[in-house]
């Protein structure tokens, strides 16, 4: 499946990997640009990257590398592979440690810490709208089990400071238990 193709080398857009791992955050949005740009534009055969996709989730560890890596090897062998691993470990380490070290720099100004508080209140904001997506089907299929499991869990969570883990364990048991569907 992944035989290096050598006259296919310089064919192989080597951008799409530079503009995948610094223009996204995440994983799936990495892929998905990614995708667009070289199997959809006709550089890679779309059978072939999501093959190489399937099994990059497979693996253990950064699955966006080794995606990288059997995209890198089927173009250039193992040197493409190892160009595709470092451009895919060392852009994201690059602007990690820049925006680190802009962090550090300017973070006792007043527009970081309003800015801060911003990200604070949208983190919180995508929290909340996570817990209602989980809730909801739940609560459509078993509508009083569902509303004390989900006050139960924010009174653990708010009024004992039960740890979210442990919330999190006990709500899927008692899930699993009492809201699951009959056989």
């Amino acid at each position: 499946m992944y035989r290096p193709v050598p006259d296919q080398a310089q064919s192989f857009p080597w951008a799409a990997l530079l503009r995948a791992s610094s223009l996204h955050i995440g994983a799936a949005a990495a892929a998905v640009s990614l995708r667009r740009d070289v199997a959809e534009r006709g550089n890679v055969p779309p059978e072939l990257f999501d093959q190489a996709f399937a099994v990059s989730r497979l693996t253990p560890g950064t699955n966006l590398l080794a995606l990288y890596v059997l995209l890198g090897r089927h173009f250039a062998g193992w040197r493409g592979a190892l160009q595709a691993l470092v451009i895919g470990s060392l852009v994201p380490s690059f602007i990690a440690c820049a925006a680190t070290a802009a962090y550090t720099q300017y973070a006792a100004h007043p527009l970081a810490a309003a800015a801060m508080k911003g990200a604070r209140a949208g983190a919180l904001a995508v929290l909340l709208w996570a817990a209602v997506r989980l809730i909801r089907p739940q609560i459509a299929t078993h509508r009083t089990r569902g509303i004390l499991l989900g006050v139960g869990a924010a009174m653990m969570t708010l009024a004992i400071q039960v740890p979210p883990l442990v919330v999190l364990l006990l709500g899927g048991m008692l899930g699993a238990t009492y809201m699951r569907e009959a056989p």
